[in-house]
């Protein structure tokens, strides 16, 4: 917290800061400098945020997909996540990203640290994310999903 060179952006709803008590208000309150809390935001101003970044970081404990992670590999962004289990096969630690087990701040911080000071450690999996964010572009989603419901269609299921 004292490093002024640090500083975190906080993007999106900030309803979480209270999900597990007061700490992390209490944490941002007593510490201004490092914390911006953008609330809700265009999607354009979201970019923008994630282009003046340095590393990009998810650190929750609960994730559907990580539409945002796979955004910020996809424009180059270290990446360190937390090891959910909707990131296995998509996200290994040391290949594409860091990643560090829920609840584990010394990983976490480790981890940043690590891509923030080494660039050479980061460049490689910032590569590789790169190229394992290309795989999910909206046109082989909606090509999926044209397929599931043409399947759906001529396949219906009959219920007795």
């Amino acid at each position: 917290m004292s490093d002024p060179q640090v500083h975190c952006t906080f993007v999106g709803n900030p309803h979480w800061l209270n999900l597990n008590g007061s700490a992390m208000t209490k944490i941002v309150d007593d510490n201004p400098h490092p914390f911006t809390l953008t609330g809700e935001i265009a999607e354009d101003q979201k970019r923008q945020y994630l282009l003046a970044s340095h590393v990009f970081c998810s650190s929750s404990g609960d994730e559907i997909f990580g539409m945002a992670v796979l955004e910020a590999a996809s424009l180059g962004l270290p990446l360190v996540v937390s090891d959910l289990p909707c990131y296995r096969g998509i996200w290994q630690h040391g290949v594409n990203t860091l990643m560090a087990p829920v609840d584990a701040i010394d990983c976490l911080s480790w981890n940043l640290s690590a891509l923030t000071r080494d660039k050479l450690l980061a460049s490689r999996p910032c590569k590789v994310a790169m190229l394992s964010s290309a795989r999910f572009t909206e046109d082989r989603f909606i090509r999926g999903m044209n397929d599931a419901l043409k399947q759906a269609m001529e396949d219906p299921i009959h219920w007795a």
